[in-house]
């Protein structure tokens, strides 16, 4: 009896970070999150993205600076929207 089931699924996710690569980074920490909620109970073997997609890129860039004159600071923050269409290899007990 062969209980090994695959499954494609496509997760939104919105992340932040200081830059385009840590922004991604935390988008696919939380899609391990995501498949797993997707699947409930089911073991996953395998996640394979198939196709990514950054729906929305958003760059803020805030001044800091000490007593409101010296030492000017920029801070930058990136918000991301991604779609990642994937392959999900599972076993459900």
């Amino acid at each position: 009896m062969n209980c090994l089931q695959e499954k494609t699924a496509e997760i939104l996710l919105a992340a932040s970070g200081e830059s385009r690569k840590d922004a991604l980074g935390n988008a696919f920490a939380k899609f391990k999150k995501e498949a797993y909620k997707q699947l409930d109970e089911a073991l996953i073997l395998q996640m394979e993205p198939m196709e990514v997609e950054i729906l929305e890129e958003k760059v803020v860039e805030t001044t800091e600076r000490f007593l409101f004159i010296f030492m000017p600071k920029v801070k930058t923050q990136v918000q991301l929207k991604v779609r990642i269409l994937t392959r999900l290899k599972f076993i459900n007990p």
